[in-house]
C-alpha cells in the first residue's frame, strides 16, 4: 500500500499485484575466500582500506592465526580477479581458496 496526497486529502491505495518487482541494486552478496601471505595486522588493515575505499568490498575479515592467513571478502560487485589484483598491488600474495 502507498499513501497518495491529492487536494489535501490522503487516501490509501493498494499497489497492483501485477507490478513487477524490479530493483536497480542487486541484493545478492557473495563471500570470496582467499589465502594470503599477510604478516601483520597493519598490513591487513592496509588491505581492508584498499578494498573498501575502492568499492570492491562491503566487508573484509581476516584470520591471521590460520596457516593460510585467510582473507574473507563480502561483495556484490567484484570478481575474484578484481579482488586479487587490488591486493597484489599492495605487494601481498593471494590465491582463491576453493570450497
Amino acid at each position: 500500500m502507498y499513501v497518495c496526497a491529492r487536494y489535501f486529502r490522503i487516501f490509501i491505495q493498494p499497489i497492483p499485484s501485477a507490478m513487477p518487482a524490479f530493483s536497480f541494486f542487486s541484493d545478492e552478496k557473495q563471500v570470496l575466500v582467499f589465502s594470503t601471505d599477510l604478516s601483520s595486522p597493519q598490513q591487513a588493515e592496509a588491505v581492508r582500506y584498499q578494498l573498501t575505499r575502492s568499492g570492491l568490498a562491503d566487508r573484509v575479515a581476516f584470520d591471521l592465526d590460520d596457516c593460510d592467513r585467510v582473507l574473507r571478502v563480502e561483495t556484490d560487485a567484484a570478481s575474484v580477479g578484481d579482488i586479487a589484483q587490488s591486493v597484489r598491488e599492495l605487494g601481498v600474495a593471494i590465491s582463491e581458496l576453493e570450497d
